[in-house]
């Protein structure tokens, strides 16, 4: 076999390992949505807290093990909160990793560990977002009319 075509096969071996092993990196099962206690009890006749699809806009929060939801929705110019509560950096962004074109009204400067900042979509659509820093925590942000 001439050198040239073991090369070229080499190479798109190797491609193909890479690409099946991204996929299989990239892969994430569902997180279970984590809730927090308060330390004082309510009063048996309090409401449940509205929904993101009640109130007006949404909250995606970020922990330790990626985004609480993997599906958030809010309707076009409703603000969207992006909460980091993990112990990392998280830089919210529209897919595709790493060029963020789906949707560059999504894609936010990277939020330390504690902070929030806030957005409004306007371009209705499904849009899938990731944590630029570490794209395997991904999530879906459905923004409605």
């Amino acid at each position: 076999m001439p050198k040239p075509l073991i090369a070229v096969i080499t190479v798109v071996v190797v491609i193909f390992m890479g690409l099946g092993a991204w996929l299989f990196l990239s892969a994430q099962p569902a997180q279970p949505t984590q809730t927090t206690s308060s330390t004082s009890t309510p009063p048996a006749t309090q409401e449940p807290a509205p929904t993101a699809e009640e109130s007006n806009g949404a909250t995606i929060v970020f922990t330790d093990n990626g985004f609480a939801q993997q599906n958030y929705s809010v309707a076009a110019g409703q603000a969207v909160t992006v909460k980091n509560e993990s112990s990392i950096a998280v830089e919210f962004s529209s897919d595709e990793h790493p060029t963020h074109r789906d949707n560059p009204e999504l894609n936010m400067n990277a939020l330390q560990p504690g902070q929030q900042e806030s957005f409004t979509p306007s371009r209705t659509g499904e849009w899938g977002v990731h944590d630029h820093i570490h794209p395997q925590f991904t999530t879906m942000l459905a923004v409605t009319n």
